[in-house]
Protein backbone atom coordinates (compact mmCIF):
# COMPACT_ATOMS: atom_id res chain seq x y z
CA UNK A 1 0.00 0.00 0.00
CA UNK A 2 1.42 3.20 -0.96
CA UNK A 3 2.20 5.95 1.31
CA UNK A 4 -0.86 8.18 0.56
CA UNK A 5 -3.34 5.27 0.74
CA UNK A 6 -1.94 4.99 4.03
CA UNK A 7 -2.54 8.77 5.16
CA UNK A 8 -6.35 8.70 3.48
CA UNK A 9 -6.80 5.50 5.77
CA UNK A 10 -6.09 7.19 8.93
CA UNK A 11 -7.59 10.03 8.18
CA UNK A 12 -10.90 8.46 7.57
CA UNK A 13 -10.16 6.62 10.85
CA UNK A 14 -9.65 9.90 12.53
CA UNK A 15 -13.07 10.84 11.18
CA UNK A 16 -15.12 8.23 12.59
CA UNK A 17 -13.86 8.15 15.72
CA UNK A 18 -14.21 12.04 16.41
CA UNK A 19 -18.02 11.36 14.73
CA UNK A 20 -18.35 8.65 17.62
CA UNK A 21 -17.27 10.74 19.89
CA UNK A 22 -19.42 13.45 18.87
CA UNK A 23 -22.73 11.37 18.65
CA UNK A 24 -21.83 9.59 22.45
CA UNK A 25 -21.35 13.45 23.98
CA UNK A 26 -24.31 14.31 22.40
CA UNK A 27 -26.36 11.36 23.83
CA UNK A 28 -24.96 12.17 27.74
CA UNK A 29 -25.93 15.83 27.24
CA UNK A 30 -29.67 14.99 26.88
CA UNK A 31 -31.36 15.56 29.72
CA UNK A 32 -33.66 13.23 31.74
CA UNK A 33 -37.17 13.26 31.26
CA UNK A 34 -39.38 15.10 33.26
CA UNK A 35 -40.61 12.60 36.57
CA UNK A 36 -43.98 11.02 35.70
CA UNK A 37 -46.93 13.01 36.56
CA UNK A 38 -49.14 11.36 39.19
CA UNK A 39 -52.86 10.42 37.43
CA UNK A 40 -55.98 11.42 39.20
CA UNK A 41 -56.41 7.91 40.50
CA UNK A 42 -53.43 7.97 41.96
CA UNK A 43 -53.51 11.03 43.76
CA UNK A 44 -57.13 10.09 45.35
CA UNK A 45 -56.43 6.96 46.43
CA UNK A 46 -52.60 9.26 47.90
CA UNK A 47 -55.62 11.55 49.30
CA UNK A 48 -57.49 8.74 50.69
CA UNK A 49 -54.90 6.74 52.78
CA UNK A 50 -53.72 10.60 54.71
CA UNK A 51 -57.63 10.76 55.38
CA UNK A 52 -58.09 7.35 57.06
CA UNK A 53 -54.35 8.25 59.04
CA UNK A 54 -55.56 11.52 60.27
CA UNK A 55 -58.83 9.90 60.91
CA UNK A 56 -57.26 6.93 62.96
CA UNK A 57 -54.73 9.50 64.47
CA UNK A 58 -57.92 11.76 66.01
CA UNK A 59 -60.18 8.80 67.21
CA UNK A 60 -56.78 7.13 69.38
CA UNK A 61 -56.48 10.91 70.60
CA UNK A 62 -60.37 11.23 71.84
CA UNK A 63 -59.98 7.18 73.45
CA UNK A 64 -56.81 8.75 74.96
CA UNK A 65 -58.62 11.82 76.45
CA UNK A 66 -61.80 9.94 76.91
CA UNK A 67 -60.00 7.05 79.43
CA UNK A 68 -57.72 9.35 81.11
CA UNK A 69 -61.28 12.03 81.96
CA UNK A 70 -62.81 8.20 82.98
CA UNK A 71 -60.09 8.25 85.40
CA UNK A 72 -60.08 11.65 87.54
CA UNK A 73 -62.20 12.46 90.28
CA UNK A 74 -63.93 15.12 89.61
CA UNK A 75 -64.44 17.98 91.02
CA UNK A 76 -64.72 20.53 88.70
CA UNK A 77 -67.60 21.54 85.83
CA UNK A 78 -65.94 20.89 82.30
CA UNK A 79 -68.10 23.76 81.19
CA UNK A 80 -67.21 26.92 83.59
CA UNK A 81 -64.81 25.09 86.14
CA UNK A 82 -67.16 25.93 88.79
CA UNK A 83 -67.20 23.39 91.99
CA UNK A 84 -70.28 20.69 91.14
CA UNK A 85 -73.83 20.00 92.04
CA UNK A 86 -73.85 16.10 92.63
CA UNK A 87 -77.32 16.51 91.50
CA UNK A 88 -76.70 17.70 87.74
CA UNK A 89 -75.42 15.02 85.96
CA UNK A 90 -75.46 12.84 82.61
CA UNK A 91 -74.61 9.63 81.73
CA UNK A 92 -71.43 9.64 79.22
CA UNK A 93 -69.81 6.38 78.09
CA UNK A 94 -71.02 4.68 81.50
CA UNK A 95 -69.40 7.30 83.43
CA UNK A 96 -71.18 10.36 85.55
CA UNK A 97 -70.75 13.80 84.25
CA UNK A 98 -71.28 16.29 87.00
CA UNK A 99 -72.14 20.26 86.31
CA UNK A 100 -72.53 23.09 88.45
CA UNK A 101 -75.82 23.79 86.82
CA UNK A 102 -78.74 23.09 84.34
CA UNK A 103 -77.22 25.45 81.58
CA UNK A 104 -73.77 23.78 81.52
CA UNK A 105 -75.26 20.15 81.31
CA UNK A 106 -77.41 21.67 78.50
CA UNK A 107 -73.97 22.74 76.59
CA UNK A 108 -72.38 19.80 77.38
CA UNK A 109 -75.37 17.29 76.40
CA UNK A 110 -75.17 19.62 72.39
CA UNK A 111 -71.32 19.02 72.34
CA UNK A 112 -69.62 16.47 75.09
CA UNK A 113 -66.32 16.05 72.95
CA UNK A 114 -65.54 19.74 73.13
CA UNK A 115 -65.95 19.90 77.37
CA UNK A 116 -64.58 16.29 77.71
CA UNK A 117 -61.19 17.23 77.74
CA UNK A 118 -61.35 19.82 80.30
CA UNK A 119 -61.73 16.88 82.64
CA UNK A 120 -58.58 15.18 81.71
CA UNK A 121 -56.20 18.32 81.73
CA UNK A 122 -55.47 17.81 85.60
CA UNK A 123 -54.25 14.45 85.20
CA UNK A 124 -52.24 15.46 82.21
CA UNK A 125 -50.87 18.15 84.43
CA UNK A 126 -50.45 16.10 87.10
CA UNK A 127 -48.25 13.74 84.92
CA UNK A 128 -45.91 16.58 83.66
CA UNK A 129 -44.75 17.59 86.67
CA UNK A 130 -44.05 14.34 88.37
CA UNK A 131 -41.64 13.63 85.31
CA UNK A 132 -40.24 16.97 85.62
CA UNK A 133 -39.63 16.36 89.54
CA UNK A 134 -37.99 13.31 88.72
CA UNK A 135 -34.86 15.37 88.02
CA UNK A 136 -35.44 17.29 91.07
CA UNK A 137 -35.64 14.42 93.35
CA UNK A 138 -32.41 12.50 91.63
CA UNK A 139 -30.28 15.89 92.61
CA UNK A 140 -32.19 15.57 96.06
CA UNK A 141 -30.32 12.15 95.80
CA UNK A 142 -27.18 13.26 95.11
CA UNK A 143 -27.15 16.04 98.17
CA UNK A 144 -28.48 13.24 100.58
CA UNK A 145 -25.18 11.11 99.13
CA UNK A 146 -23.23 13.99 99.82
CA UNK A 147 -24.63 14.09 103.33
CA UNK A 148 -23.58 10.76 104.25
CA UNK A 149 -19.79 10.92 103.06
CA UNK A 150 -19.21 14.30 104.98
CA UNK A 151 -20.76 13.17 108.22
CA UNK A 152 -18.54 9.59 107.06
CA UNK A 153 -15.54 11.53 107.24
CA UNK A 154 -16.02 13.74 110.36
CA UNK A 155 -17.17 10.94 112.14
CA UNK A 156 -19.48 10.67 115.13
CA UNK A 157 -20.17 13.68 117.32
CA UNK A 158 -18.30 16.35 115.64
CA UNK A 159 -20.71 19.65 115.58
CA UNK A 160 -19.92 22.03 113.54
CA UNK A 161 -22.32 22.64 110.62
CA UNK A 162 -20.96 21.43 106.70
CA UNK A 163 -21.73 25.03 105.26
CA UNK A 164 -23.94 24.93 102.87
CA UNK A 165 -23.97 22.72 99.59
CA UNK A 166 -20.24 24.08 99.00
CA UNK A 167 -19.34 22.40 102.17
CA UNK A 168 -20.29 18.92 101.07
CA UNK A 169 -18.39 19.10 97.81
CA UNK A 170 -20.89 20.15 95.17
CA UNK A 171 -19.62 23.02 93.07
CA UNK A 172 -21.84 26.55 91.70
CA UNK A 173 -24.31 24.61 88.67
CA UNK A 174 -23.89 20.79 89.68
CA UNK A 175 -27.28 20.85 90.55
CA UNK A 176 -28.70 23.15 88.04
CA UNK A 177 -30.45 21.35 85.32
CA UNK A 178 -33.53 21.61 82.78
CA UNK A 179 -35.93 22.18 85.76
CA UNK A 180 -34.04 22.94 88.88
CA UNK A 181 -31.04 25.46 89.62
CA UNK A 182 -28.72 25.02 92.71
CA UNK A 183 -30.64 28.24 94.73
CA UNK A 184 -33.68 25.78 94.62
CA UNK A 185 -32.06 23.00 97.42
CA UNK A 186 -31.58 23.45 100.72
CA UNK A 187 -30.47 21.28 103.48
CA UNK A 188 -30.11 20.72 107.35
CA UNK A 189 -28.50 18.41 109.43
CA UNK A 190 -28.82 17.41 113.02
CA UNK A 191 -25.66 18.24 114.96
CA UNK A 192 -23.15 16.68 116.25
CA UNK A 193 -23.30 14.01 113.83
CA UNK A 194 -24.83 10.62 114.07
CA UNK A 195 -24.18 7.45 111.85
CA UNK A 196 -26.71 7.17 110.39
CA UNK A 197 -27.25 10.83 109.83
CA UNK A 198 -30.22 12.41 110.34
CA UNK A 199 -31.01 15.41 108.08
CA UNK A 200 -33.83 16.58 105.60
CA UNK A 201 -32.75 17.83 102.11
CA UNK A 202 -35.80 20.40 100.96
CA UNK A 203 -36.16 21.53 97.25
CA UNK A 204 -38.89 24.69 96.39
CA UNK A 205 -38.14 25.24 93.25
CA UNK A 206 -38.34 29.07 91.77
CA UNK A 207 -36.63 30.59 89.62
CA UNK A 208 -36.85 28.26 85.92
CA UNK A 209 -40.15 29.62 84.30
CA UNK A 210 -40.95 25.81 83.18
CA UNK A 211 -40.36 24.84 86.93
CA UNK A 212 -42.75 21.81 88.39
CA UNK A 213 -45.85 23.77 90.70
CA UNK A 214 -47.95 20.76 91.96
CA UNK A 215 -46.50 20.03 93.97
CA UNK A 216 -44.56 23.17 95.27
CA UNK A 217 -42.00 21.40 96.91
CA UNK A 218 -40.57 18.63 98.28
CA UNK A 219 -38.55 16.98 101.19
CA UNK A 220 -36.31 13.96 101.48
CA UNK A 221 -36.13 13.42 105.33
CA UNK A 222 -33.08 11.08 106.44
CA UNK A 223 -33.73 9.17 109.42
CA UNK A 224 -31.81 7.73 112.24
CA UNK A 225 -32.25 4.16 111.66
CA UNK A 226 -30.91 4.51 107.68
CA UNK A 227 -33.96 4.93 105.96
CA UNK A 228 -35.74 7.41 103.90
CA UNK A 229 -38.83 9.14 103.64
CA UNK A 230 -40.71 11.79 101.02
CA UNK A 231 -42.68 14.86 102.43
CA UNK A 232 -45.57 15.10 100.67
Amino acid sequence: MSGRKIVLAMTIAIICLGLTWLVSCKKKEQPAPPPKAPTMEEMHKHAEKMKKTATATAEEAKKTVETMAASVEQTVCPVTGQKIDKNVFVEYKGKKVYFCCADCKAKFEAEPEKYIAKLAIPILRGRIDSAKWAEGKSMMGSIATGIRAWCAEKGVNYNTAPGGLTGLGFAAGDLSGTYFVDADFTFTLTLPVTVPPVFSVTCTPTVRTNRPTNPASYTLNGLADGTTTWTP
